[in-house]
Formats: structure tokens, C-alpha cells, sequence
């Protein structure tokens, strides 16, 4: 029986409870007569995927951080400028890349696209993956490499490479010569270097010998046997799309080999939290249940930043929580040693009393978190030899606040003309303030008479219209980022400003010694990776201008050093940058962000960096840019989470 796959990628995406639909039941009656299953076993006795998270979007069970076993596979990925970010976001020891060879040219390899090439744009190649495979291996000693190649038909190649046409020897002739290559690299770095076949490709009639010892992807009714279910051969990684159709009947079937697989099963390509969430619970009750060692990863288009938070409720690795209707708006944001949260708030008016909320973190960093109830944070001494978090008020004065559940402050005087305050490593204050020639001055206090002196930095005058927002942070350098509500600007020690993107309100914090680690979150950001933006064939990812998203929550990392570096030589914030790590980890408005230490090692044993951020809900129904779906949060305050390796 011949049957389109067409078919299963219009099947609607229906919730559990609504499976019995028409629709979704002619699909199941026609694939289980294909395959032999009845259809009252695949519908009736479906393994539908609960809803048993709570509206915070944390799991009822959340799975501990160390034993939790879900991760990603950077979905197409053809970008090849991207890669050097996705190794230093990667908390796992293998760094999964999908690819999508598709037209060819004889020696030279296969164009890079997901969809048919444009005249005029140079894609990369599948030669061109090899090469950044070795620079990943050479560079980053603490990752192995896995690329899965999803070879495409495209608008020359064949639609079936056993149909014996000129076209399909060409082909086959063509992936001959990049096994070859491929295979002298794996060689190479044996153990390190592993290549997937995918698509077309799949060994799988005539091919079903072509290729070893690379492994293969499973997905029903595409260049994949049903046989393989149960005798696996070279289909070890089941790989199915978001389409609870299949997920059902391979449930009935107990996933075969491959739930005592070698490989990680996965899913493609959900970004919205909910599906994400159902996909993680319906894994934990179902096949992680009896078969604890195996993995779970989703093929995804996000940035593994919004991945993480998306999934916080199943990973217990990354923050993802409302802190309910009674914590107010924020206005600052700490992390205690102990990993739980001081969230301060100053309201609206300047005589507003300054309080603080304390949010305990069961276990620390990335434990449930509990509020509790608002309380003044009361005037005392503030110690200095650690990072303190700056409030500047209306007036121009200063509350400097000193962390820990039980936070202190104390208040520094106005200065004239105040537009945002930093502070050093050694939590000494610096003020921003208009130098009256539009441009920004920084001024230190002399904390034995109380006076601000004179600048000891200027900026040039700013080249954007009105500074609507503005952070800085000093280490033995100093670096401000400056808005004018929709775009940013740095400018360093120099005092010359550079465009660095799209923004609106922006945070930074430091942590660290010389050469401290630095962040920066800004609402209005621009999402590079999503669907649409993997599966266009121009722009290609890192060619395209970023544009302003109201509520996509952007955030830049890196040591001090390597962001005075970017600001000198105008490289933009992006997922591209070999510089700095950037990308959109949520949606919402208004952030306060704040590092810590996170939880377990990074590969290499290396510690992990957990990014912190206080921020208000985006409303409901909002639109996400086409960059992810998250769960609507109720209340002022939302805290996400989520861990990179520390940038070194």
C-alpha cells in the first residue's frame, strides 16, 4: 500500500481527550491497516498524554536535575556560523546537530538548506560541516559531535535513489565520496565523531548495505521499514514528528527496540511549552518508567536557552514559575549563596517604602520555588566586598541593597542627572549621568564625604535620539548599553558607541574577579532561531536583520573582556557571534537579571553558569515572533532560570 506522508503532516495537532476526532481517526484506521494493527487497539487503548503539570507549568513529579534525561538536537542547523555558540551552550557531552544536504554539485558536495536553494545565496556545504565538525572536536576537547544528515530530494535529486535513474547513481555516487571523507574523520577523532543518516538516505532497499557502520533514524512510512521497529539492524534512533497518530502506535508496539536503545528517542519539532511538557510526562510514565537509562531529545528550533526554560518543569534544571498575584512588580534581583531569590520592589512612586520578597529555593539553585509575603527591607550598612544590587530612584538616589534572605541597604545621594547606576566587583557604585552634551558621564562616590566626583569616563554623544534605557557594569573596565526603546548601543572605555541590536529594557549583572563573567537581558529582542527561520532558504540565519519582537526576552553572556571586544569591533549581539553567547530564553517585560553557580558540571567537568531573571508576564495570546508558544503566567513577577556552561 502506498501511502503519502503528506497525509500525517495535515493531521491536526489535537489534544489527547480530542483523539477520537474524524479526522485523526480515518489516519490511524488507514496507517493500522497498513501496518497490520487493529484500529480499536490503536485508538481505544491510545497512551494519551497527560496534563498532570501544574498552570505554573512545573510537572506534579518534577525529575531530579542529575538524573534527568532529556535534551535537544539543534534542528537544522545549515547555518554553519551558528556552531561555535550551540558547543558552549551545550550542558550534555554530545553536541546533536541535524542537517539538510540537498542539491549537489559532483565533487564538491551537497548545498545546505532545508528548503529548495535560491539563485544568489552561497550556502554551505556538506564538506563545510566537516570542517566545522573538526574545529568543534579541535576546540571544544570536552564535546563529542553527532550530525545527523537529512538528505533531501531537492529540486534535481531523486525522489527514490533505488529507482535506478542516472539522477539516483549520481547521487549515491555523490554521498559515496562525503562517507569517505567523513570516515577519515571519524577515524580520526574515533569516539568523538559520529554521523547519522537521515531523509533519503535512510539504508533502507538497494541502500540497506550502503554506508557503515552509520546508523539511521526510524520514522514510519518514510524510507523506513516497519520490521525495523523490532529488529532494529541500523534504525537505532526512533525519530517521530510531533503527531500523536504515530506516537500512539508506537506505544502499542512497547517502542520495539528502541526502548532499550543506545540512542536517545525524539520527537520533532514541538516549540509550544504545553506539548513540551505532555511529550516529557508521557516519557516519565511511559517508556523511562521501565527502562530508566534511556534518553529523550527533542528536535528543536528554539535556542537551547528557551528549550531549557520551556522544559524547566520536567528537567528541574532551569526556572520557569509565576510568583502569584501577591509578590509586586520588580525592581532588582539577587541570588543568596544558598540559591534562593531576594526579589526587591519599589513601586511606582518615589515615596514609595522599598520591601523585598524572599523566595526559597528547595534544595537551591533550581529547586521549587515558595515566596514569601513582602517585608521592608530595612536601612543598615552595606558590606562591600561582594556584588550588591543598585535601585536607582526617581529622585536620583540610590538604594544600594545588600543580598541575602534578610537584605539591608543603604541609600546613597542624588546625583544630578542620574540615569542608571553599576557596580563593581567590589560593590563599589557608579553612576550614570547626562553629561549635557548627549552623551554619558560615570561618576564614583567617595563613600567617606558622601560626594559624587567628577566623571572619570565619558561616552560620545549618544547616536540614536533619547535613551530610554540604560545598564552598565565595571570590572577593571567599564561597559554601558544604552536603548533607545527599540535598539541598542555599547560603548566601553574608548567612549565611541557601536550597534549591537534590538532592545528595548535592558539589565546587566557581574560575578567574577578580573575578568568577570557578564550578563545582559533586554526585552523588544529579536528570535534568530525558529522554525521558519531554519527551513528559510533565504536569508540564511545569520544574514538576517534583526527586527524588534515586544516580548522576546534576549540574553548576552560572556567574560567582561570579550564584551569590550565586541563593543570595539561592532559585533552585533547574534546567535553567530564567535565572541559572546546570545539568544532568546523567553517572553515578557521589564527583567532584572542575576547570576549564581549552577548545579552539577558542565562536560569537561566544568561549572555551570545559571542565569537568573525576574521579569514581568507577556500577556496572553501575544505574539512570540513565530519563537516558541509559552504557557500564559498570571501575576507581576515571573522568575526563568536556566544554566550555559561558564563562559570562559
Amino acid at each position: 500500500v502506498t501511502m503519502s506522508y503528506a497525509l500525517l503532516e495535515d493531521a491536526p495537532r489535537t489534544d489527547a481527550p480530542r483523539i477520537g476526532g474524524s479526522c485523526v481517526t480515518r489516519i490511524v484506521t488507514c496507517i493500522a491497516a497498513v501496518l497490520g494493527v487493529t484500529t480499536a487497539v490503536a485508538v481505544i487503548d491510545y497512551v494519551r498524554f497527560t496534563r498532570s503539570f501544574e498552570p505554573n507549568g512545573k510537572l506534579v513529579a518534577p525529575v531530579a536535575f542529575k538524573d534527568q534525561p532529556f535534551g535537544w538536537q539543534a534542528h537544522s542547523i545549515n547555518d554553519l556560523r551558528q556552531w561555535r555558540q550551540l558547543a558552549r551552550k551545550s550542558p550534555r557531552s554530545t553536541l546533536s546537530i541535524k542537517l539538510d544536504p540537498n542539491t549537489w554539485e559532483t565533487g564538491k558536495g551537497f548545498q545546505l538548506t532545508h528548503n529548495d536553494p535560491m539563485p544568489g545565496v552561497t550556502y554551505n556545504t556538506s564538506d563545510e560541516a566537516l570542517v566545522a565538525s573538526e574545529d568543534i572536536l579541535i576546540n571544544f576537547p570536552q564535546l563529542n559531535i553527532r550530525i545527523a544528515m537529512c538528505f533531501k530530494a531537492g529540486p534535481s535529486g531523486p525522489a527514490d535513489p533505488c529507482d535506478g535513474s542516472d539522477t539516483a547513481a549520481a547521487w549515491i555516487k555523490e554521498v559515496d565520496r562525503f562517507y569517505s571523507k567523513a570516515e577519515d574523520l571519524r577515524m580520526h577523532h574515533r569516539g568523538r565523531f559520529e554521523v547519522v543518516l537521515d531523509g533519503i538516505a535512510k539504508p533502507y532497499k538497494c541502500l540497506s548495505t550502503k554506508w557503515v557502520p552509520w546508523v539511521s533514524t526510524w520514522i514510519p512510512l518514510d524510507h523506513s521499514p516497519w520490521t525495523a521497529m523490532y529488529v532494529g539492524d541500523r534504525f537505532k534512533i526512533l525519530n517521530l514528528p510531533d503527531q500523536e497518530v504515530l506516537w500512539a502506535l508506537v506505544a502499542e508496539g512497547d517502542y520495539g527496540v528502541f526502548r532499550t536503545g543506545d540512542y536517545p528517542m525524539q520527537v520533532w519539532e514541538p516549540d509550544n511549552q504545553e506539548r513540551l511538557l505532555e511529550y516529557a510526562q508521557a516519557f516519565i510514565s511511559g517508556p523511562h518508567k521501565s527502562s530508566p537509562e534511556l534518553l529523550f531529545d527533542y528536535a528543536t528550533n528554539i535556542d537551547p536557552m528557551m528549550w531549557a526554560v520551556l522544559t524547566a518543569g520536567a528537567t528541574g534544571a532551569a526556572w520557569n514559575q509565576a510568583l502569584g498575584t501577591a509578590v509586586p512588580a520588580a525592581s532588582g534581583l539577587s541570588v543568596t549563596p544558598t540559591g534562593s531569590l531576594v526579589v526587591l520592589h519599589h513601586g511606582e512612586a518615589e515615596d514609595a517604602a522599598p520591601t523585598y520578597t524572599g523566595v526559597r529555593a528547595e534544595g537551591g539553585v533550581f529547586g521549587l520555588l515558595t515566596p514569601e509575603a513582602p517585608q521592608p527591607i530595612p536601612r543598615g550598612l552595606v558590606f562591600r566586598d561582594h556584588t550588591v544590587v543598585p535601585v536607582l530612584r526617581k529622585s536620583g538616589s540610590i538604594d544600594l541593597v545588600s543580598p541575602g534572605l534578610h537584605p539591608h541597604m543603604e541609600t546613597l545621594p542624588a546625583a544630578p542627572g542620574a540615569r542608571a547606576v553599576a557596580v563593581t566587583t567590589s560593590g563599589h557604585a557608579v553612576v550614570l549621568v547626562d553629561d549635557g552634551a548627549g552623551g554619558l558621564g560615570a561618576r564614583r562616590i567617595n563613600h567617606t564625604t558622601a560626594e559624587w566626583a567628577e566623571p572619570h569616563w565619558r561616552s560620545q554623544p549618544f547616536p540614536a535620539g533619547r535613551i530610554a534605557s540604560v545598564a552598565a557594569v565595571e570590572g577593571e573596565s567599564f561597559v554601558v548599553v544604552a536603548s533607545n526603546g527599540t535598539h541598542l548601543y555599547g560603548a566601553a572605555a574608548e567612549g565611541a558607541w557601536s550597534f549591537l541590536g534590538v532592545g528595548g529594557n535592558v539589565s546587566m549583572t557581574i560575578m567574577g574577579g578580573s575578568d568577570p563573567v557578564v550578563a545582559l537581558v533586554a526585552d523588544g529582542g529579536f528570535c534568530f532561531n525558529s522554525h521558519g527561520d531554519h527551513a528559510s532558504a533565504k536569508p540564511k540565519v545569520c544574514d538576517k536583520n534583526p527586527e524588534p519582537c515586544p516580548y522576546a526576552l534576549d540574553a548576552t553572556l560572556g567574560r567582561l573582556s570579550k564584551f569590550r571586544s565586541a563593543i570595539a569591533q561592532g559585533d552585533q549581539f547574534s546567535v553567530c557571534s564567535d565572541t559572546l553567547m546570545h539568544g532568546t530564553f523567553s517572553f515578557g517585560t521589564r527583567p532584572h537579571v542575576a547570576l549564581a553557580i549552577g548545579p552539577g558540571k558542565a562536560p569537561g567537568a566544568g561549572d555551570m553558569l545559571a542565569v537568573v531573571v525576574a521579569h514581568e508576564p507577556s500577556p496572553e495570546n501575544v505574539a512570540t515572533c513565530s519563537c516558541g508558544t509559552p504557557i500564559p503566567r498570571e501575576g507581576n513577577v515571573v522568575i526563568d532560570g536556566f544554566m550555559v556552561p561558564l563562559p570562559n
